[in-house]
């Protein structure tokens, strides 16, 4: 959709504030808010002014040729969303949410055996998680979820009143995830090629346009990690003297990963005008954008 005619004041007004005057291109048509214009179609024209400049022209019905679009373009623009309304900006309305969520659960569980051995056990599980709903749809949203679980056993056993040995397991799992709620379509997907190492697994990119927001660019990253632990102490006593002896043992896994993503970005101005715009003003004339006098 086309917004009103662009318009700028008259460089000739020396009181506040200034009228305003509209905009034309060097070759006299009038230059709207939101105008698309062909980047394929330069030509040069002699302005108003009579010196050459060079023009685009607009798409008809500010519509951009199918033609033009590449097979990437076309499978990344159903991704972006469609308009609520036909206003140049401002034409989406989107309800955006976030939210978090944490948990913890701890179960214990305590036995007496016999006179000579206890044994003690403890769960725990939690979470946390923490993302939202993104700006345009869930392909730039963001995710951090990262749950835990622990497990752990204690067995005391008491051989006589001066020997005493204590045995301790433990195993601790802990993920975390970071990233968008909807990975998307991957370079491959999109026929985006001459990106070896991406190609393979990657999430959907980051296509940023000037003045607008963008969709996607949510990088992933997850690790995986565990824990264990095994420990057993003696103690004996003999006499005035307590003797401890020991071991611990542990052992970790760590994996991380992730997913690349790619960032493109495109200006408005690759299909605006890419001309000089011209106001008639009362106090001076028909000058064009640029001009020490004019401030269109």
């Amino acid at each position: 959709m086309l917004g009103a005619q662009e318009t700028a004041p008259d460089p000739g007004c020396n009181t506040q504030p200034c009228p305003q005057f509209p905009v034309f291109d060097a070759a006299g048509r009038p230059v709207y808010v939101g105008e698309i214009y062909d980047p394929f179609s330069v030509h040069t024209v002699t302005g108003p002014d009579g010196h050459p400049y060079q023009v685009r022209d607009p798409f008809t019905n500010n519509q951009i040729s199918n033609n033009l679009f590449s097979g990437v373009s076309q499978k990344i623009l159903p991704f972006f969303p469609t308009a609520s309304n036909d206003g140049v900006f401002n034409n989406l309305l989107r309800v955006q949410s976030s939210k978090v969520d944490e948990h913890r659960v701890v179960v214990k569980i305590d036995e007496h055996i016999s006179e000579k051995q206890t044994i003690a056990g403890s769960v725990f599980w939690g979470g946390y998680l923490n993302g939202n709903n993104g700006s345009l749809n869930l392909l730039d949203s963001a995710i951090t979820d990262a749950p835990s679980k622990q497990f752990r056993v204690t067995h005391n056993y008491t051989f006589s009143p001066t020997i005493v040995n204590s045995l301790n397991v433990g195993f601790l799992r802990d993920t975390f995830f970071s990233g968008a709620r909807a990975i998307g379509a991957g370079f491959r997907a999109l026929g985006i090629t001459g990106l070896a190492p991406l190609a393979g697994g990657s999430s959907f990119p980051h296509i940023g346009i000037s003045s607008i927001t963008g969709i996607g660019g949510t990088q992933g990253s997850t690790v995986a990690e565990n824990r264990y632990l095994v420990n057993d102490n003696l103690v004996v006593i003999r006499g005035r003297h307590s003797f401890n002896i020991g071991g611990e043992l542990r052992r970790l896994q760590r994996n991380e990963g992730g997913l690349p993503v790619g960032n493109f970005v495109f200006e408005a101005t690759q299909s605006a005008l890419n001309g000089t715009g011209f106001i008639n003003g009362k106090h001076g004339g028909v000058y064009p954008c640029g001009h020490r006098k004019s401030v269109c």
